[in-house]
């Protein structure tokens, strides 16, 4: 009688936990199918320009992620939770996906200000933001450090990370954005819980 229960136990937990994966895999691919019709172009890298695959200061290895061409030096990466969720969606130049420092940037390569309200529409597209809880307008309130300025804006369910470049004066170019979702608390969820400020906080 007690293995028979066992038996129910195992197929149970078994089907349940199929459930759940089919669960994950259906919202990804809806996600996908909107990011498609979103961002267009997939990236795929140049021979001889191996991406950048292994992140040394949290000892993971490539990300459940999807990357797109973003005009001819920017990329997209998407990356996905473990529950399937959007976990980022990060705007940065195509020379990082293969290098750790922005010295490897060539000079002039920066965004339009108007980008970052589209990825921030894209974003809410793919998986609501929130609510807008505190918002930033480069330089006020930023982190300063030298010619680098960093900015956060705080929405109800994300974080959306810009940092900018002093050209000279008071001008100032936006280099990347990075949109960072809060995470369910369920094991591990790579590159959903550190971001550039740290841990998420409440």
């Amino acid at each position: 009688m007690k293995r028979r229960s066992l038996v129910a136990l195992v197929a149970s937990v078994s089907l349940h936990h199929f459930a759940e994966n089919a669960a994950v895999d259906r919202r990804k691919a809806e996600t996908i199918t909107k990011a498609d019709r979103l961002f267009g172009q997939r990236y795929t890298a140049a021979v001889g320009t191996p991406l950048r695959l292994y992140d040394r200061q949290t000892e993971t290895g490539p990300p459940d992620a999807l990357i797109y061409w973003h005009g001819s030096s920017y990329v997209i990466e998407l990356t996905f939770g473990a529950d399937g969720a959007v976990a980022r969606l990060k705007l940065f130049p195509e020379a990082l996906l293969h290098s750790d420092t922005w010295s490897d940037v060539p000079r002039g390569v920066e965004l339009a200000r108007a980008e970052m309200e589209w990825l921030i529409a894209s974003a809410n597209i793919l998986q609501p933001l929130g609510k807008a809880r505190e918002i930033t307008e480069a330089p006020h309130r930023c982190f300063v450090s030298g010619p680098n300025w960093y900015c956060e804006d705080r929405y109800e369910l994300a974080s959306v990370s810009h940092y900018h470049l002093q050209r000279g004066g008071k001008e100032l170019a936006l280099r990347d954005i990075a949109i960072l979702y809060r995470q369910r608390v369920s094991g591990l969820v790579e590159d959903g819980r550190v971001g550039r400020y740290g841990k998420w906080k409440k």
